[in-house]
């Protein structure tokens, strides 16, 4: 037994103060990916029953277009649109449904209308969006994707996609996110290369100080 507790101490003594540096590089990482994602992520979670999801080429697939009368909740709407506009978040598309569950379902967790997609956007509210009608666009793939999977069968045409998504309702969910792997796999490709560097920065300064001191 004295001989295991003389082993531990020569290892700590010998590498204790390099991975005490390694963990604090660890937590340093950590919280700076964290800072990252909440000064440009949404601030909490919003889902709203939309009248129009819409197939748009002007909209790349990096990013999600949300009208000004989505977003709006009574508040002062350009303080609003502030809290949207070019922030990250996830965006879950569901199936609308006409006659909400029972309460008991709700506490038990049943009766979740069905998740169509859920993806990482960066948001964008333009300034001439209508504030009458809460409308979501999206890019043609993403369109196609969502009408497919609301009418279970294959679509042959856009003709088809645009006649479903014209009749289907959504209820469309914007999540922020704020792990690590949201971060490492951001739509901004900035904010992905700057998350990507700090890990592998972190990855080579640790296994130095754990190596070399």
């Amino acid at each position: 037994m004295s001989d295991a507790v003389n082993t531990i101490h020569t290892l700590w003594s010998s590498y204790g103060d390099r991975i005490l540096k390694a963990v604090f590089l660890l937590i340093a990482v950590y919280v700076a990916l964290k800072i990252i994602g909440w000064v440009n992520g949404i601030k909490g979670t919003e889902t709203w029953q939309v009248d129009q999801v819409n197939s748009s080429d002007k909209v790349v697939e990096e990013k999600v277009r949300l009208s000004r009368g989505t977003i709006k909740n009574g508040h002062d709407l350009s303080a609003t649109v502030k809290e949207y506009d070019g922030r990250s978040c996830t965006v879950e598309f569901r199936k609308h449904l006409e006659t909400p569950p029972p309460q008991w379902k709700k506490i038990f967790g049943f009766g979740q209308p069905k998740l169509l997609l859920s993806k990482d956007y960066i948001v964008e509210v333009l300034a001439t969006s209508p504030t009458a009608q809460k409308l979501v666009s999206v890019d043609p793939a993403t369109a196609a994707t969502l009408a497919t999977r609301f009418s279970g069968r294959d679509l042959d045409s856009d003709d088809e996609v645009k006649a479903i998504l014209e009749s289907a309702k959504f209820d469309v969910t914007a999540k922020r996110t704020n792990s690590i792997k949201f971060l490492l796999n951001h739509p901004d490709p900035t904010l992905k290369t700057t998350a990507w560097v700090l890990v592998v920065t972190f990855v080579i300064e640790a296994g130095r100080s754990v190596l070399f001191g």
